[in-house]
């Protein structure tokens, strides 16, 4: 079988310099070549294509034919003063014919991938991102995961026993500070098995879950923020919290996207500044200025982690709930 070389040299010239043009042999890229380069690629004998191609589009592609007489060809190539077009010179005219059709292409940099490829690598991302979002839920829920079986598939529990694995899982998720959940657990007790034991002792059990946060009045943790913010912080900040104080107002912040309820305090224009869900609508709907309430919620010290258009002094509670 017939073997040759194909050397594609570019002319060291000044003008056109900043052009680089891409060589393909046969939808293959070979190289790039910038001026004064040479390119040498070796190919069998048979009908080989041959394209030039600059900012995407093909300015010149040759046929090029190899037999097993076809020595080594030689390209030389330069950029056109006048047009800035590509010129290719050759001593090899018998090998070469110039490809009208392809030349002037637009062209793209993406392989067209086969068919049966395209559809593997569809499945492969589908079971990818799945596997992704199944992951992710396993990891924000990993110990109620394995309670789920337990009280939703396995039909055979009765409902004292759902409670008890209900209570289980709420007491992990308060260990874990994650009290919204845990305090939607335990409604769902009250309400879905109002029969048990749990549920008739759930008022006990949720005031000895909050006495293990630290409970503290607006008055004096708006005091020891005016006292020593540093000190305030570091003891309060990201920490969850179980605050009481009189309702001095109620609005919604965050382009209507959360609820605020702010507590009375003895400084001026200053408040702790009570930031629900808009889950909590009607608990908070139901509140008046003068009110004295008790919720609990996460310090995340003054001026707080969201934008609102209230004074920047005010201490922030994120993501309360009235007990």
């Amino acid at each position: 079988m017939g073997k040759s070389k194909i050397v594609i040299s570019r002319s060291n010239t000044i003008f056109g310099s900043a052009v680089k043009y891409k060589i393909e042999l046969d939808g293959i890229t070979v190289g790039q070549l910038s001026r004064g380069k040479t390119i040498t690629i070796d190919v069998n004998e048979g009908m080989h294509t041959l394209r030039f191609i600059v900012h995407g589009q093909c300015q010149k592609a040759i046929n090029v034919n190899i037999t097993e007489n076809t020595g080594d060809i030689y390209i030389n190539t330069k950029i056109n003063f006048s047009s800035g077009k590509i010129e290719l010179e050759t001593a090899n005219l018998d090998s070469i014919t110039f490809n009208s059709e392809l030349s002037s292409e637009k062209y793209s940099d993406k392989r067209k991938i086969p068919t049966s490829v395209s559809l593997a690598l569809a499945v492969v991302i589908i079971v990818f991102t799945f596997s992704i979002i199944i992951a992710m839920s396993n990891s924000d829920s990993e110990s109620e995961s394995k309670y789920t079986d337990e009280i939703y598939i396995e039909n055979e529990l009765t409902g004292d026993e759902k409670a008890k694995a209900y209570l289980k899982m709420a007491s992990e998720k308060f260990a874990e500070d994650n009290y919204m959940k845990a305090i939607t657990v335990c409604n769902k007790i009250v309400s879905d098995h109002p029969e048990s034991e749990e549920a008739k002792n759930m008022e006990q059990y949720l005031s000895e879950q909050y006495l293990k946060y630290e409970n503290i009045s607006a008055t004096s943790l708006m005091d020891e923020y005016e006292a020593n913010i540093v000190n305030a912080d570091k003891v309060y900040n990201d920490k969850v919290l179980i605050v009481d104080g009189v309702v001095g107002s109620i609005d919604k912040t965050n382009n209507g996207n959360n609820l605020c309820v702010l507590l009375k305090t003895n400084v001026l224009f200053s408040a702790v500044q009570l930031n629900f869900d808009t889950n909590q609508e009607d608990a908070v709907a139901q509140l008046k200025e003068g009110d004295t309430i008790k919720v609990i919620g996460k310090c995340t010290g003054k001026s707080g982690k969201l934008f609102v258009i209230l004074d920047a002094n005010n201490v922030m509670i994120e993501d309360c709930y009235i007990i």
